[in-house]
């Protein structure tokens, strides 16, 4: 079977691409259209805010070509609750189902497989916490689920046995070295692979989100990750996205990354 590597960016509704990435003037019911003609594939991360509405997302369908691939952010209802402690915490279903039912119309169309499950640096690992990673897979179970760990802790022999176990995507994160942060390896668990580049600059990394993904990387940077991919084959399709949104630098360097895979 062929391989295919999908690169985009973590969301595309960005004012300050404008002349970065996206052209003067162009109206920003226009950004996906022309995002469209770049890249064919997109991260959807307002649902990690709100649950989407069905005829939002038909609505954003419309603006891209028929083989142009999403992924979507699960409600932030299913990763961020404040208590992952005993008792153990149940999925909330009514939300699980109100999110499967907006993206019903994108599945049926084969342009969305897979949704990622972004926990915070304050989710540990731990069984019962390992327990409910593969409960929330479950209960989206005609979706590939991809788990993003913000915590080094989850980088074991255990946690990998499992999630290959129950055909769970492992995200592979570029963070800056920082204690407890995740280590930057591609690590594939089931023949999905995903990967997200945030940042490597240890010194915004707890000063908020918008200082956080403030970072361009370099073509060596970028190469690690190219090399990385190449001697590990054991996918059928790669995720690749860049979530460093701040001034268009994640548009810039997927482009590049891109341009850098045909050759490289």
């Amino acid at each position: 079977m062929e391989k295919t590597i999908l690169v985009g960016t973590s969301g595309w509704s960005y004012d300050d691409w404008i002349n970065r990435f996206y052209p003067q003037g162009i109206n920003k019911n226009k950004f996906l259209t022309f995002y469209s003609t770049k890249f064919n594939t997109v991260e959807i991360n307002f649902s990690y805010y709100r649950i989407p509405n069905k005829y939002i997302l038909n609505s954003i369908q419309k603006n891209v070509p028929n083989n142009f691939i999403f992924t979507a952010k699960l409600h932030s209802i299913f990763t961020h609750q404040k208590e992952f402690t005993t008792p153990y915490q149940e999925i909330p279903m009514r939300e699980r189902d109100e999110f499967l039912t907006a993206f019903d119309n994108m599945r049926s169309k084969g342009m969305i497989d897979t949704f990622l499950a972004q926990f915070p640096q304050s989710f540990h690992f731990s069984n019962r916490n390992l327990e409910y990673v593969v409960k929330l897979a479950k209960a989206f179970q005609y979706y590939n689920i991809a788990v993003e760990f913000r915590s080094k802790e989850w980088y074991n022999k255990l946690v990998f046995e499992i999630l290959s176990e129950e055909n769970i995507t492992f995200v592979s994160v570029d963070e800056p070295n920082i204690s407890n942060l995740p280590p930057r390896e591609f690590i594939l668990t089931n023949k999905i692979g995903y990967i997200r580049l945030h940042s490597r600059d240890s010194t915004k990394w707890y000063e908020g989100e918008k200082s956080r993904y403030d970072y361009f990387y370099s073509d060596d940077e970028l190469l690690e990750w190219i090399e990385k991919i190449k001697t590990n084959q054991n996918f059928e399709k790669i995720y690749v996205f860049f979530n460093n949104c701040h001034n268009g630098q994640a548009a810039e360097n997927a482009l590049r990354f891109k341009e850098m895979l045909s050759y490289c």
